[in-house]
């Protein structure tokens, strides 16, 4: 009896096992292609005082104002280092196999060095010297000039969008908030000494004073807990209301969505055609290092955005999966740097769900992404250039004219003060 009960429990156990397998099988039959990681910088200082402050003096901040703090650069290593547990079957110990694109403002800078430095310890012939060369190695990190950078600026030179911004301040929906917000507004303007008169300004305070509260330091009595949830429902409202018209997310994050589909096209199109090359180093992974403002952008493009400012080290995983000949996209958003990604759902797919499938995707966004970026925000690079050009030109030959009036003047000038001109005199006649 025993026997036969112990075969059952085995006979039960075999099948259970054999259940676990299928049914984790089929719930994670793709193969993991790319990612892409769009993050936020890590912790910094204040980008800049009010009048009021009791921590105004620079001695209270010694990383300068706007910089990476010694907790943001904790914060963004552990990034990395989770990025790697989460990824540790699909990346390797090479860091070529990365591109990182990033913002020119020196936190984000520092930021995209962390991450990887927590990603790609060195090891094996990565490992280039016996002492810093295993804990840390190189890393390229592409990045063009903060004012020109319109992939991860949403603050960047665009004409269009600085208008649209100026007409999203000017809409009745923001004035009518505003004018709710009066009596605080006052409030802080009385205590900061600062004008504060629209939700922006106020936003400013509030980046200000959480970032005061988070490094310890006693808030002034006139910030009590009502005023700084007050404070920070605006500061929320502005990152909804600024990046909230379809225009303005076109110009302001169109160009990073072109960017992660085209790679994506790319890879797809070498996985059909079987055309990876073997003399270069696949690339894995992209790495986008830039500012809350990107990530409130991208969100309220997608529609998935949960109305809330985006905290230091706020990523946006997206992972391009293969099953068969289907590719999905797969979205989930770290609004905190030591939590587990949530999924990120995709109101334009089917069922809202975090998955995509990357042709649904694609059409879905179509519209977001500019075709010629400068020419839609009626930015005149031309114009300046030409000005250049015709300047450099002008003062070339202003240079050439007075060069040969000089030259002139030195052989007019050249001959000598003995030549002198004269006349053969005739003979003296003889005289008889």
């Amino acid at each position: 009896m025993k026997s036969t009960i112990s075969l059952f429990v085995f006979v039960i156990y075999i099948v259970i096992n054999v259940l676990f397998v299928v049914i984790t099988s089929s719930t994670d039959s793709s193969q993991l292609k790319l990612v892409f990681m769009i993050h936020r910088h890590g912790d910094r200082t204040p980008i800049q005082s009010y009048p009021t402050d009791p921590y105004a003096n620079s001695s209270y901040w010694p990383d300068g104002w706007g910089q990476l703090t010694t907790k943001g650069k904790q914060r963004m290593y552990a990034l990395g280092e989770y990025i790697r547990r989460r990824y540790q079957d699909f990346l390797t110990i090479d860091p070529r196999e990365v591109y990182i694109r990033s913002s020119g403002s020196d936190r984000c800078l520092e930021s995209a060095a962390l991450v990887m430095a927590g990603m790609y310890r060195p090891d094996d012939r990565w490992i280039w010297d016996n002492q810093l060369g295993k804990q840390w190695q190189p890393f390229a990190i592409q990045t063009v000039p903060h004012d020109n950078d319109s992939m991860l600026n949403p603050g960047s030179h665009c004409v269009s969008a600085e208008q649209e911004l100026s007409r999203i301040r000017g809409s009745s929906q923001y004035i009518s908030i505003t004018q709710k917000k009066k009596g605080l507004l006052d409030y802080v303007s009385i205590n900061s000494g600062r004008n504060v008169t629209d939700l922006d300004s106020a936003e400013k305070i509030f980046d200000v004073i959480a970032i005061e509260q988070q490094n310890g330091y006693k808030l002034p009595l006139w910030i009590d807990t009502p005023t700084f949830d007050a404070l920070k429902d605006i500061s929320d409202i502005t990152f909804v209301l600024d990046f909230s018209t379809h225009l303005i997310q076109r110009l302001r994050t169109g160009l990073l969505l072109k960017d992660v589909i085209n790679r994506a096209k790319e890879e797809i199109s070498k996985n059909k055609n079987n055309t990876h090359s073997y003399n270069s180093i696949k690339k894995k992974i992209f790495i986008y290092s830039t500012h809350d403002t990107q990530l409130a952008t991208l969100m309220n493009a997608l529609h998935n955005f949960d109305n809330k400012s985006p905290p230091f080290g706020s990523t946006i995983l997206i992972e391009l999966r293969q099953s068969n000949s289907n590719y999905t996209f797969n979205f989930y958003y770290m609004n905190d740097t030591y939590s587990k990604p949530i999924p990120l759902g995709l109101p334009n797919c089917t069922d809202h769900q975090n998955e995509c499938s990357f042709t649904q995707f694609v059409e879905s966004v179509n519209d977001l992404i500019p075709d010629d970026w400068d020419h839609e925000c009626h930015n005149t690079h031309t114009s300046c250039e030409s000005t250049t050009v015709m300047a450099y030109l002008f003062g070339s030959l202003m240079t050439l004219a007075v060069i040969a009036i000089l030259y002139i003047i030195f052989i007019i000038f050249r001959r000598k003060p003995n030549q002198i001109a004269y006349h053969m005199l005739p003979n003296k006649a003889v005289i008889n």
